[in-house]
């Protein structure tokens, strides 16, 4: 693979993944590989940032017209649907950005989401990772390869992790950092015990 094609499916070369490790010789399969290890990251620091909230935390709303705790975690959510749509065979619409689950306690926000972030996983190992090449054009002048968009999906997390930081911080909570290992207790809330 040339480092263009590299480029091109990854959308440029400012991204939070670890592509430099990455050269000419690196296979699609080593790249998807790589994606399917960062979204796993992101998605754990995700689950770990809402389990800090409480239910009534969920209901923070810092100024009219923002979107609540509950908002925000339901968000993410709908893009991990939308992620399935991307990195599937079928074209992704605005349609698909719709989240699947209950939002209603933590609880339920941590199975949905955990639900979701599966999803992901298993769309993205089914099929060939060829298919991650793939030019899409989901709506408006928004397109790309199916990977580049679902990385900026991942970059779409990382931002509203930001937001929940700053949520907890006005419910008087310590979040977590992102730089710390996920406990072995999360991780098999989230994807299940360790095969």
């Amino acid at each position: 693979m040339s480092v263009e094609d590299l480029v091109y499916a990854l959308g440029g070369p400012a991204l939070h993944m670890t592509y430099a490790a990455f050269d000419s010789s690196s296979s699609k399969e080593d790249i998807r590989s790589a994606f399917l290890k960062e979204a796993r990251r992101v998605g754990l620091n995700t689950a770990r940032l809402v389990s800090i909230f409480s239910d009534a935390d969920l209901e923070i709303r810092p100024v009219a017209g923002s979107r609540s705790t509950r908002e925000i975690i339901q968000h993410i959510g709908e893009g991990y649907r939308f992620s399935g749509a991307l990195l599937g065979s079928e074209m992704p619409t605005k349609e698909h950005f719709t989240a699947t689950g209950s939002y209603t306690t933590v609880i339920e926000c941590i199975e949905s989401l955990s639900f979701g972030l599966r999803q992901v996983q298993s769309i993205a190992k089914s099929g060939t990772a060829e298919r991650l090449w793939e030019k899409v054009q989901p709506f408006g002048n928004w397109s790309g390869s199916r990977l580049s968009l679902a990385v900026q999906m991942l970059q779409h997390e990382v931002h509203h992790q930001g937001q929940l930081t700053v949520y907890a911080r006005i419910a008087g909570l310590t979040p977590p950092t992102c730089y710390d290992a996920v406990s072995k207790e999360l991780e098999e809330k989230v994807f299940g015990p360790a095969q």
